[in-house]
């Protein structure tokens, strides 16, 4: 497990531009999106196989006073089930508490993969957020 702040020299070089772009190529447009990691958080961490970026999770501040940080996890498609996903989420987790933040999971509830995932990472669920449409019509 590779804590990644580009402002590490030992990170820039573990993650350098080509390891991000051959992450992002190799993952769908879908997952992407869903996963909501992105290098410009306040942290990010990956897991790595034979110097391939396979799994990366990053966390921001949720809102400015409340001290919950927010995470997203994404694991490549053919590297999930080996247990990166929570072995990122754990360390990520950890630096977060450590800074003082409490970790926020979030995820569909008909996303069994995710939600097992938080389970084994340690979570339990706290609440459901439902969203109304705009697009709803009473």
């Amino acid at each position: 497990m590779r804590h990644l702040k580009p402002s590490q020299s030992e990170a820039a070089y573990l993650f350098a531009p080509r390891q991000i772009s051959e992450f992002a190529s190799s993952a769908s447009e879908q997952d992407l999106d869903d996963a909501y990691v992105e290098l410009d958080h306040w942290a990010v961490f990956g897991s790595f196989e034979q110097n391939r970026l396979v799994c990366a999770a990053s966390v921001y501040p949720w809102e400015k006073d409340a001290h919950i940080a927010d995470l997203g996890v994404l694991t490549l498609t053919s590297f999930r089930g080996k247990g990166h996903a929570r072995k990122v989420v754990r360390s990520i987790c950890k630096y977060a508490y450590g800074q003082g933040y409490e970790p926020q999971y979030r995820c569909q509830l008909d996303n069994h993969i995710s939600t097992a995932l938080a389970k084994a990472a340690g979570f339990t669920l706290f609440g459901k957020w439902e969203v109304i449409s705009p697009d709803c019509m009473e």
